[in-house]
């Protein structure tokens, strides 16, 4: 199937060599997906092991927190990560090494900038006496925050070995990171002192070793001779992204940070427990996150509309012939894989991994669609995708989770995902006509 999609076109880096893309897309390909199969493993693992030490309950506080890091990536994503994957391939030699070092010292600073803003929420927090917040002196803070800012910055390092075609030195930089987060936990889960604390002190520490060892082995260092053009260019890329963004994560993550004062964090844990069992497909999803964007803009640089639309559409059968068989498996075994990998306190949750098998499939095609909009500079269709799908997401909730609790949220997520769906294919269609329509004329 990997090869087959890689002779259509398929991740491959460049369209105007028939032998070269096959070459260079199946190395990038490859190393995407071992890449992706260590990360989610290690995730996977690291999720088991917290579920299984914590309980539901403290689980579910970690995972509101882990939730709150992930968006302070919302901003990175947008305003960093979307101009360095669109952008820097298409950049002449002479200019991608001063981009990149811009694109650095603007990450940097954003990712101090979001730490320093963590800890104001957290102050907020424990003024209004929320049950996952901690002192911003605290120890406990400190190595939230810690977390937040090392794995932005390990997450640009391993995103920079992507753009300058290094898969394998991706790999060798998250084999550092995740394995020492998952030996950190294992050894405290081992001598029983595994908390939350430690839980986020072993994700600073393991980004923190891996974001260094990348720094200095590449000599990257911060530019801003060219700051003020690349802000502008990465504001104009990003800022509908940014927005969409933001509504995605309330229209998903953010309901159930939300839905812990109704149904408590047990119920977070139990949610994130599952889309966590679900979670071997993001292997998939990151390794597309990685190289599609990259050979998509080549993809479009080089063959126009249709090569994109052929490229895109491919990808979109390939991925749903995957998914399908390993989604049903994960159906069908619900309950006996839920206390097998958790252990009985959280097998009252095997009926959330329903719900999360359907929106997982949805959230595939989603996908897809947003990199054709990315592409393409219609980044004002993800905003408005996003904005149905946040705004069916929280009526939904608020419908459903007083009643229904978990289900209800899980039913939130799906109806939203689904709308969002809805609309975004309509638009990618009307979109698509018009750009014809401009090249005939």
């Amino acid at each position: 199937m990997l090869a087959h999609a890689v002779k259509c076109g398929l991740f491959s880096r460049f369209a105007m060599s028939p032998m070269k893309p096959l070459q260079t897309g199946m190395r990038a390909l490859n190393w995407a997906v071992v890449d992706q199969l260590l990360v989610s493993a290690c995730n996977f693992a690291i999720g088991v092991l917290l579920a299984r030490s914590l309980g539901p309950d403290v689980f579910g506080v970690f995972v509101v927190l882990h939730l709150l890091m992930l968006y302070a990536n919302s901003f990175q994503g947008a305003l960093i990560l979307q101009p360095f994957l669109s952008v820097t391939p298409q950049l002449a030699d002479d200019r991608r090494a001063e981009y990149i070092e811009t694109l650095f010292a603007l990450q940097l600073m954003l990712s101090l900038t979001l730490g320093l803003l963590a800890l104001g929420l957290l102050w907020l927090g424990t003024s209004f006496g929320a049950s996952w917040s901690w002192n911003p002196g605290s120890i406990s803070a400190v190595s939230w925050t810690a977390a937040l800012v090392a794995f932005q910055i390990q997450d640009w390092v391993r995103r920079y070995y992507f753009v300058v075609h290094r898969p394998r030195a991706a790999l060798a930089n998250d084999l550092i990171s995740y394995v020492m987060q998952v030996t950190i936990i294992a050894t405290a889960a081992g001598f029983e002192l595994l908390d939350v604390p430690i839980a986020f002190l072993a994700v600073a520490f393991g980004s923190m070793l891996a974001a260094g060892v990348g720094i200095l082995t590449e000599r990257i260092r911060p530019g801003t001779d060219h700051i003020a053009s690349v802000v502008r260019e990465g504001w104009r890329r990003g800022r509908d992204v940014l927005v969409a963004w933001q509504l995605q994560w309330v229209s998903a993550q953010g309901i159930v940070v939300f839905c812990t004062s109704v149904m408590g964090t047990s119920a977070a844990g139990g949610v994130r427990a599952t889309t966590n069992l679900v979670g071997v497909v993001n292997v998939l999803f990151q390794a597309m996150d990685n190289v599609v964007p990259v050979t998509a803009a080549r993809n479009y640089a080089a063959r126009g509309l249709e090569g994109l639309l052929s490229y895109v559409w491919f990808m979109t059968k390939a991925g749903t012939v995957v998914l399908l068989p390993v989604l049903v498996a994960l159906a069908l075994a619900a309950e006996p894989i839920m206390r097998t990998v958790y252990g009985e306190p959280f097998e009252t949750f095997a009926g959330l991994v329903y719900w999360a098998v359907a929106l997982t499939f949805v959230q595939f095609h989603l996908r897809t669609a947003f990199f054709f909009f990315r592409t393409i500079m219609a980044t004002e269709a993800i905003m408005r995708c996003a904005a149905a799908t946040a705004s069916t997401s929280i009526i939904l909730a608020a419908l459903t989770v007083h009643r229904f609790g978990p289900d209800g949220v899980m039913f939130a997520l799906l109806g939203g995902a689904v709308v969002g769906l809805a609309y975004s294919l309509r638009a990618a269609h009307v979109i698509t006509a018009r750009l014809r329509l401009d090249a005939k004329t």
